[in-house]
């Protein structure tokens, strides 16, 4: 591997990647640099390095989105953006335009401005440029005021520890006390039937797989667990269930797991927060693909129930009757979100 590409080499090869990076090697400085780019640019975790390299090394000017529905392009389903860049410097703001349909709406309805020192307060070094309006960002501070996941000293987000390809000598039709949890088998607060025959798992072979890992510990713990794929056209985009104790979770799955019993978030609390409008809202004007990756639950702004008790307490009671109506209104209430914000995200 040649060390041309410094940017864009870190995972699977994107060639688009390739080209932007080395156009912006070719133009001099303070040139301008545009380019046609699938939209995944904006916060595919791949394109992290680039993403930083071009707002931090780079002036990055305009960005308009066009999202599949729009068509730019003969035989092209996928979301693209055009986007411009100077080269040298670093970005103070970009003028944005997203959810264009054709490039006369681009030409007609103005950019608003995104300020880089907002993109870094509230998304992270992931530098994700999410697709959201003026008034969208605003609510997105609002959320962002609140610490963030992995943030909680009480609380581990994992991968599932059971690898289906390298793991699959442990799984096994025949019945054993020791459940096979996979991706497929997680909807909205509960475990369902999937399309796969009920498998179980050979605890003794992964126990040796896994050796000294920490997440040996997990399956006997209380945790909730949601799919690590999630279709970008799926209504509800992160869908958390509880797992019974003793169950395997496949590597198809993400999980969360309370690191001790004496804490503030309980099962139940983080069951309702993740599973609300509020948080598919919030998850979605930032992922750009068809995964849940453990760093984009890590950024999701979790309140902590000490900021009122009562309703905290109330959503618990709504989440065990499953009752949700007032699920998603104890969670708004819980984010400091009124009737008009609320109403902006529903």
């Amino acid at each position: 591997r040649s060390n041309e590409y410094r940017y864009t080499t870190s995972y699977s090869i994107n060639t688009y990647q390739l080209f932007l990076e080395r156009a912006l090697r070719l133009a001099r400085k303070g040139g301008l640099v545009g380019c046609i780019v699938p939209s995944n640019i904006l916060g595919d975790v791949s394109a992290q390095r680039l993403r930083g390299h071009l707002l931090r090394q780079n002036g990055l000017i305009t960005i308009d989105d066009f999202p599949e529905s729009s068509r730019m392009f003969p035989g092209v389903t996928q979301s693209v953006s055009i986007i411009t860049i100077e080269k040298g410097g670093h970005t103070d703001s970009i003028e944005v335009g997203f959810n264009r349909q054709g490039l006369e709406d681009a030409l007609e309805r103005k950019r608003m401005k995104i300020e880089y020192d907002s993109i870094l307060r509230i998304m992270g070094p992931t530098l994700t440029i999410p697709r959201i309006d003026v008034s969208g960002f605003k609510l997105l501070e609002l959320l962002h005021s609140h610490p963030s996941f992995g943030s909680i000293s009480d609380v581990l987000i994992r991968r599932g520890e059971l690898d289906l390809t390298t793991n699959k000598n442990a799984i096994t039709l025949s019945k054993t006390d020791t459940r096979l949890v996979r991706g497929s088998h997680i909807s909205r607060f509960a475990l369902i039937e999937s399309r796969h025959k009920s498998e179980f798992v050979r605890k003794s072979i992964l126990k040796k797989a896994l050796e000294t890992s920490t997440r040996v510990e997990h399956i006997n713990m209380d945790r909730i667990a949601c799919q690590q794929v999630s279709n970008m056209g799926q209504r509800w985009r992160l869908k958390f269930a509880q797992i019974p104790s003793g169950s395997v979770l496949a590597n198809s799955c993400n999980y969360v797991v309370l690191k001790k019993n004496e804490t503030d978030y309980s099962i139940d609390y983080l069951l309702g927060i993740l599973n609300s409008e509020l948080m598919n809202w919030r998850f979605q004007i930032s992922n750009f693909n068809n995964h849940v990756s453990i760093r984009e639950l890590q950024n999701l702004p979790i309140v902590s129930p000490k900021n009122n008790s009562k309703i905290a307490r109330d959503m618990q009671k709504a989440v065990r009757k499953l009752d949700y109506n007032s699920i998603e209104a104890n969670v708004f209430i819980l984010y400091g979100f009124g009737l008009r914000e609320a109403k902006s995200i529903l």
